[in-house]
């Protein structure tokens, strides 16, 4: 321990030097009350007694400063400003030496990876780029920080903020639909129209599966990429009632939602019964259409049968008025 005036310093470590021991001890702190003068070397001396003895042991004290101004600067940002969960970025960040002095020790961590990138010494002024591969933050920015030391010992630190914009991860959905039944002819059965899509933009569904009733419309379909659809025909006996659901699982960053995250869709529909066919009338019991013949130019007449029988009855009648005639003649001559 050294005694300058009211100052009490002590020696962080001593070494030898050419003109004897050197005691080396951190005075900013000190330097106001032991010194009002500006400079940057000024030179102690003193005396020191050893514990124990009477003698005492001249000393000189350098203390040697600056006026430093230690600084650092630390810029970052995603080589995209947006995407979705699961996606792939990368993160850069710019150091600079803002301050005066040279700086040793500095590091900078990126919370994309998250990744600690060694700098080493930097310079007054002097940049480094740093970089590190990682994912999309769930908060929205990615960040850094930097941090070193001054030749003095005096730390420094500094820390920033990338803008970044998280969409929404996006949303699997499958859909699933029964078209026009069609009966088949000449039997009981009907061919039913089904057709299992993925309607999501760009979600991949796999393990896609139609269920339900009746079993003859089940199916398997491995995979449907995102807008793809996959139509088949099954057949069904008329008066089937078609209840069916599709399910899938969606993959997203290349892995496959478990069951929990499964999507489906429900689709129904009735086949129609055959309807009952009422055969035609036999020709027996309908009674025969009258025919027309063209008489003349404007005369319809009836067909030459009953034209026979009409005009039968006609002569009768002539007949009779002939016979009523002539019996009056009769009396009248007598």
């Amino acid at each position: 321990m050294l005694s300058i005036g009211s100052v009490q310093v002590v020696a962080g470590r001593i070494t030898s030097g050419p003109h004897g021991d050197i005691a080396h001890a951190n005075v900013t702190g000190q330097l106001p009350g032991m010194i009002a003068a500006d400079g940057s070397v000024i030179v102690f001396a003193g005396l020191r007694q050893e514990p124990g003895t009477s003698c005492s042991v001249g000393w000189t004290l350098h203390v040697v400063w600056t006026n430093e101004k230690p600084a650092i600067d630390i810029r970052t940002e995603a080589t995209s400003a947006e995407g979705a969960p699961g996606d792939r970025l990368t993160q850069t960040a710019v150091i600079t030496n803002s301050g005066d002095v040279p700086l040793a020790g500095v590091v900078a961590d990126l919370d994309s990876g998250p990744c600690r990138m060694p700098i080493g010494q930097l310079d007054p002024g002097q940049q480094r780029v740093v970089s590190c591969p990682g994912t999309p933050p769930v908060h929205g920015q990615v960040a850094a920080a930097t941090h070193g030391w001054s030749p003095s010992g005096r730390p420094v630190h500094a820390e920033a903020t990338g803008r970044f914009q998280l969409h929404p991860p996006p949303q699997a959905a499958v859909s699933l639909d029964i078209g026009h039944i069609e009966p088949i002819p000449g039997t009981d059965a009907a061919e039913v129209p089904v057709t299992a899509r993925n309607t999501s933009s760009s979600v991949t569904l796999v393990d896609v599966a139609v269920t339900g009733q009746p079993a003859s419309c089940r199916r398997e379909i491995e995979r449907l990429e995102p807008g793809e659809a996959f139509s088949y025909l099954c057949r069904v006996k008329t008066g089937t009632s078609v209840d069916l659901t599709v399910v899938a699982r969606p993959v997203t960053g290349g892995v496959a939602a478990d069951s929990a995250d499964l999507v489906r869709a429900t689709a129904h529909a009735m086949v129609p019964a055959t309807p009952s066919v009422t055969p035609p009338a036999s020709p027996i019991d309908e009674p025969p259409a009258p025919r027309y013949e063209q008489a003349g130019p404007s005369a319809l007449r009836e067909s030459p049968e009953k034209a026979a029988g009409f005009i039968a009855i006609l002569g009768v009648l002539v007949m009779m008025v002939s016979v009523g005639a002539l019996s009056s003649a009769t009396r009248v001559g007598k």
